[in-house]
């Protein structure tokens, strides 16, 4: 068993690329000897020629350099946030990100999976949350900037490695402008602000960047091909409960493709490793919710599906979500007709490449556009069903939509596309100034407030996350997401009685209004909760802006409940 773990080991490089030529060209800038020369690897990015002992395209310097820019513009993206004030950083930083970080503050302080101290929390994905609980364990102190800073170069890296992975599929398979258009995805706007989150995407981005490398390559003696598969498919449903779902998609594109042609059984039995990696991650996951609450299903999990059923099922938004990940160019041009334009255009050009494809292309290259629309058309289905659809989502679409946009733009001669790069980064950049959550710099605000009240008042909230964590508080979550028990009241109306158990004081968050559907949403049905509060300060950091309604504090009536 060592002695086959070692022989793995020599061949990770070839697996990876590295060693191997690319599409039958020859490796970039290396001499017929095997060495690496950097005058060719520069000559070629810079002038687009090489020595005469490289005739043909340079696809690994083509594939470096992309992998260098990816890397390089997360950086930079870092860099430029934790250099910020704290006001500005939290713009950018959803609030679910600061339930993770007392999670793990308090798993690695006390062993137990709590967001306040005191109730159950099952409704967080597991590597992340791990994660985050080893870098408290071993820096119990670490401030937030450090935090974000260590976090920032984690996801910069997975995202860079993805990015590679992804964008050799695309070279392998459809040629070297399909790399560039799979790395315009990873530079877009969408993709770039999911680095600085604090969440699960960078994760789950790289468990689906291998998943489709180790798919659709050859370079694996079939053992090892499978139980790679399997070690993915595990950390994959680690890193996110539905990322098994990709593995069925692609078991199931294989094995239509498979239905006229034995040349895909290799595929077929590795996307089969997975989906079975993926079903023990997700046993894994259940044991773990049902040790620690209980129940088998994570808090989170049924409260958004709860959600989902008040609103109706939204085809909408994961729509939007999936285009806006292989588009790369709509989220750079504000709302407008030309925006709408750009969509259409880009769209009816990925029709007819894509039905190009499957009538002229190769067995493999068919599965793997058969797999990006069944993954992309999965997703959207299931995210129908999830009533609080986040940006962070998007994790899930990247790897197909990256191979999606580089089919489209395969078509594309290759230096027009290498123009477009330095012009798509600065359009990209110039987007990410603009604040993802503006409304935040409230919630912050109030959370230091909220230092002044009484060191015994308990306080709850439906937006817990930034309010606990600069509070230096304990705040009860009450919109189920992180408190088991707080997700069984909401969904049975009972918040009013939730509330009157814990014994709380205060609650902050903004205001509430009497229609039925907000109160079903907040677990108080009837209103009983809405009637016995009122308001006694409103916390507004800068009252002269113009911004959507901000937080209160409203004091619980004594005797009310």
């Amino acid at each position: 068993m060592f002695n086959g773990l070692l022989e793995l080991l020599k061949k990770i490089p070839g697996y990876l690329g590295v060693d191997a030529q690319l599409s039958g060209l020859n490796a970039p800038a290396v001499h017929s000897m095997g060495r690496f020369d950097v005058t060719n690897w520069i000559a070629y990015v810079f002038v687009g020629k090489t020595q005469h002992d490289t005739p043909n395209v340079n696809s690994k310097a083509i594939l470096f350099t992309l992998t260098a820019v990816v890397f390089l513009a997360y950086s930079a993206r870092i860099v430029w946030l934790v250099t910020r004030p704290e006001d500005e950083i939290i713009k950018y930083i959803p609030d679910d990100a600061f339930y993770y970080i007392n999670l793990a503050k308090h798993f690695a302080l006390t062993g137990t999976w709590t967001f306040d101290g005191s109730a159950v929390a099952s409704g967080f994905h597991l590597a992340w949350a791990y994660l985050l609980a080893v870098i408290f364990a071993l820096w119990p102190l670490i401030s937030f900037i450090s935090l974000l800073l260590v976090a920032g170069v984690i996801s910069s890296l997975a995202i860079a490695i993805s990015a590679y992975i992804v964008c050799l599929i695309a070279l392998r398979r459809f040629g070297s402008s399909a790399s560039i258009g799979a790395a315009l995805v990873f530079l877009s706007p969408p993709v770039l602000s999911l680095q600085i989150m604090l969440m699960e995407a960078p994760l789950v981005i790289l468990a689906s960047a291998l998943l489709w490398y180790i798919c659709f390559e050859d370079q694996f003696v079939p053992l090892h091909r499978a139980l790679l598969g399997f070690l993915i498919g595990l950390f994959g449903e680690l890193a996110r409960s539905d990322f098994g779902l990709a593995a069925a998609c692609i078991l199931c594109a294989v094995g239509i493709g498979g239905l006229a042609s034995r040349r895909l059984n290799a595929q077929i039995v590795t996307a089969a490793s997975c989906l079975a990696g993926s079903s023990v991650g997700l046993l894994v996951t259940l044991i773990h919710t049902v040790l620690i609450s209980g129940h088998i299903l994570q808090s989170s999990a049924s409260v958004k599906f709860y959600w989902a059923t008040l609103e109706g099922f939204n085809f909408e938004r994961p729509l939007l979500l999936a285009e806006k990940c292989f588009n790369p160019f709509g989220g750079l041009v504000p709302r407008s007709p030309g925006r709408a334009l750009i969509s259409i255009a880009y769209f009816m050009a990925g029709v007819v490449v894509l039905g190009t494809e499957m009538s002229m292309s190769t067995l493999r290259q068919r599965a793997i556009v058969i797999s990006i629309i069944i993954t992309i058309c999965a997703y959207v289905a299931l995210y129908s069903f999830n009533g609080a659809l986040q940006g962070w989502y998007a994790a899930a679409f990247i790897s197909a939509s990256s191979l999606l946009a580089g089919l489209i733009l395969s078509r594309v001669r290759l230096v027009p596309l290498l123009i477009v790069v330095p012009v798509f980064l600065f359009l990209s950049f110039r987007n990410q100034t603009n604040a993802i959550y503006p409304w935040q710099e409230d919630m912050k605000y109030a959370g230091e407030q909220l230092r002044q009240l009484p060191p015994a008042a308990t306080v709850g909230s439906w937006n817990a996350g930034l309010v606990s964590f600069f509070s230096g508080r304990s705040v009860v979550n009450l919109d189920g997401v992180v408190n088991d028990d707080a997700a069984r009241a909401l969904i049975r109306g009972e918040m009013a009685s939730y509330v009157k158990a814990r014994r709380l004081n205060y609650i902050v968050d903004y205001p509430s209004d009497q229609s039925a559907s907000f109160g079903q949403r907040r677990g108080d049905p009837e209103g009983a909760l809405y009637k016995c509060v009122r308001s006694v300060e409103i916390y507004e950091k800068r009252p002269d802006e113009a911004k959507r309604p901000v937080m209160h504090l409203y004091e619980i009536i004594d005797g009310c409940l």
